[in-house]
């Protein structure tokens, strides 16, 4: 959803050009200043496809984040990541990426804990992570490793703190931009090693996550994942930081609240400012291109589904898109789900209201390309359910964004509005993800693709097929 200001530094206040919410372009301006030029992110090396595959060994995916860009370096530093993970298991094992790098990236040493508040730990809990039994890893430029299993019980929502120490500098790095989320560093030169658990030497806060793709799990209760591509919208950047009020973590407590889905785990690669036909040097590859080292690669999916596509009515990959290129990388995103046996669902695009300050995004033309594509979304049948958020955060005395669900600049949704996105998801649609024969399998595909369903055992019900969502 954010315009960069083409051929400028990151450095500069894209956001004073897109006229966000004066939180927004604060957090926009403090994390951008902190990359690398984009002259240095125009050389990216390719993606790498990720060494895990879906449904191996047990393993589901509970959290993820995606890398969009190389943003700055590290010199003699620890990391302290910290992350919400949207499932539970008694093991986990970690993944570390290198995309978007020219060089490759040697970690000292990994370790991972249970958070307790600020940078520290909850005493007890610190971890060491090796890598084929080694301590340190060095991961090429492009590539992504998968540590060894760490015994460590996880929960969804209780927080984790990955602490990862490098020495000597580094070059650009893969980083996420906008996490809505607090992480730690030390200053260069620092002597943390990451095994501390009081958090006394990580002075440092930042917004960003860097190098860390996703966590998995094993051993516990859940047992098959949802993963979400989006924007900013899905990204979070609105709503309230430190939080976990994404719209996709609102979800995420529907279904923990639900018993008969409370095995699945909701992923969130929402990258503000993405688009879903078009790569940009700072808001990443193309969603259609994405999608497969993003979520396709990771363990135990389901199911996947995007709200996407109102960056590329804006143009911020020039020139603006048509409704017929959007769903044309819809239907790009509903083949390679289909290819994998996934179900595909889509939200329809979110609502704005009139913001000089963000013409492409919200001026009429922005309007009636958006309009098409939702009738598209509602009406093609091509996915296995369509939730209207279009139609939930509308005013239906005004037909723009509701003010109640409005950030302020007329297209980012508040906590209200997230509510609202997430309450559109009907539960009973996702019921076939849910049932299983026995553990790791899956048996919601013939059900989801129009097949026979059949009865497992876990399911409270006959699994049935999705119907079409949305008007």
């Amino acid at each position: 959803m954010i315009e960069a200001a083409r051929g400028l530094p990151l450095g500069y206040d894209a956001a004073m050009q897109t006229g966000l919410t004066g939180r927004v372009r604060a957090a926009l301006w403090k994390t951008l200043r902190r990359t690398a030029a984009v002259s240095a992110l125009l050389a990216l090396v390719a993606p790498a496809r990720a060494s895990g595959r879906a449904a191996d060994g047990g393993w589901v995916t509970v959290w993820t984040t995606s890398p969009q860009a190389a943003g700055t370096g590290f010199s003699d530093q620890t990391l302290r990541l910290i992350v919400s993970p949207h499932g539970a298991g008694a093991t986990l094992r970690i993944r570390l990426t290198n995309r978007y790098a020219a060089a490759p990236v040697t970690f000292a040493e990994v370790h991972v804990g249970r958070r307790a508040q600020g940078a520290a730990l909850v005493a007890g809990s610190n971890r060491r992570v090796s890598f084929g039994g080694a301590r340190s890893v060095t991961v090429p430029a492009g590539q992504t490793v998968v540590s060894d299993p760490v015994r460590l019980e996880v929960r969804p929502f209780d927080d984790l703190a990955v602490s990862i120490r490098i020495d000597g500098t580094t070059g650009p790095g893969p980083v996420h931009l906008l996490a809505s989320q607090t992480s730690y560093v030390t200053p260069p030169g620092a002597s943390a090693r990451g095994d501390e658990e009081d958090g006394d030497a990580y002075t440092q806060p930042t917004t960003s996550l860097h190098y860390l793709a996703a966590i998995d799990v094993r051993e516990g209760r859940t047992e098959g994942a949802i993963g979400i591509i989006g924007d900013s919208i899905t990204d979070g950047i609105a709503s309230t930081p430190d939080t976990n009020r994404r719209w996709p973590d609102v979800l995420q407590r529907r279904l923990l609240a639900e018993p008969r889905l409370a095995r699945l785990a909701v992923l969130n690669a929402g990258i503000s400012g993405n688009q879903v036909t078009r790569a940009h040097a700072t808001f990443g590859d193309a969603a259609v291109d994405r999608v497969t080292p993003d979520l396709l690669e990771l363990s135990g999916l389901r199911a996947l589904m995007f709200l996407e596509g109102i960056n590329d009515i804006g143009g911020n990959t020039p020139p603006r898109a048509t409704a017929a290129e959007i769903i044309a990388g819809y239907r790009r995103l509903i083949a390679a789900a289909r290819e994998r046996g996934l179900a595909i669902m889509a939200l329809t695009l979110t609502p704005t209201a009139p913001n000089p300050g963000l013409p492409g995004h919200t001026d009429e033309q922005a309007v009636a390309v958006r309009r098409d594509v939702n009738h598209w979304l509602r009406t093609s049948g091509e996915l296995d359910a369509v939730f209207d958020a279009e139609e939930a955060l509308t005013d239906p005395a005004t037909g723009v964004v509701a003010a109640a669900f409005d950030s302020g600049d007329g297209l980012h949704p508040n906590d209200a509005g997230m509510e609202a996105i997430a309450a559109t998801v009907e539960l009973d649609a996702l019921l076939p993800l849910a049932c299983r024969a026995g553990r790791g399998s899956l048996l919601a595909g013939s059900a989801l693709l129009g097949g026979a369903p059949r009865t497992a055992a876990g399911c409270d019900a006959r699994p049935r097929s999705l119907a079409r969502r949305g008007r």
